[in-house]
């Protein structure tokens, strides 16, 4: 279990909170903004009322205890800046710094950012690539030029097995589940060569984006 410290309770924060709450993390929450503070608190281990540009606020929280520190500040790029060099300055382990842009960015990475995330640009091209064909029913990159797509289940693929199909060999894609339709929460995880793909389910699948597009005529 990881110790996680988000500053910046805007939309960014709040939700990054929420999801670590709920994968089981540890997260102090901290804004100067008492209504976000109060917003997280059911989803925060702790939430703090406080201004992290102040280097002894800062420094009270214990910020090298943490596993990751999130600075998740949207509005305000100086403050954002200010306390990502802080955090380093003090210990901070990881830090992960939100960014609008590549100027951001490096500006970000030569103050102490371990990592630079851009949420707008992500979920952008999430958004853009999720409804780009009615097949794709969720999208994640892994690394440049892979990515994880569940895709309804092609017609010429429906009543078959993963064996017969020889995805991997013919396609050069890894097959990681199989929901057996298109409404059901549930996805199967357990593939064998023997996992029959029916009509009206979605496959979630693995692998190069080009090899993707084809094996799905995407």
């Amino acid at each position: 279990m990881k110790n996680v410290l988000i500053i910046g309770m805007g939309r960014f924060g709040y939700f990054t909170t929420k999801k670590l709450k709920e994968l089981g993390m540890q997260v102090m929450a901290v804004d100067r903004d008492e209504e976000k503070v109060s917003s997280v608190i059911p989803f925060a281990t702790r939430a703090l009322i406080g201004d992290c540009t102040s280097q002894n606020f800062l420094s009270g929280i214990g910020v090298g205890n943490f596993d990751l520190c999130i600075v998740a500040i949207g509005d305000d790029f100086l403050a954002s800046l200010e306390i990502t060099s802080l955090l380093k300055d003090l210990g901070a382990r990881y830090v992960v710094a939100r960014a609008s842009g590549e100027k951001e960015e490096k500006f970000l990475l030569r103050n102490g950012a371990d990592h630079v995330v851009f949420p707008e640009r992500e979920m952008a091209g999430w958004t853009a690539l999720r409804f780009s064909s009615e097949q794709i029913v969720n999208y994640i990159d892994v690394t440049e030029g892979y990515a994880i797509v569940e895709v309804t289940i092609p017609k010429d693929w429906q009543g078959k097995t993963v064996g017969e199909l020889n995805i991997r060999n013919q396609f050069g894609l890894n097959v990681l589940g199989i929901r057996d339709g298109a409404g059901e929460k549930k996805l199967a995880m357990d593939i064998a060569p023997g996992s029959v793909l029916h009509e009206g389910g979605n496959v979630l699948v693995l692998g190069p984006v080009v090899r993707i597009r084809k094996a799905f005529k995407l």
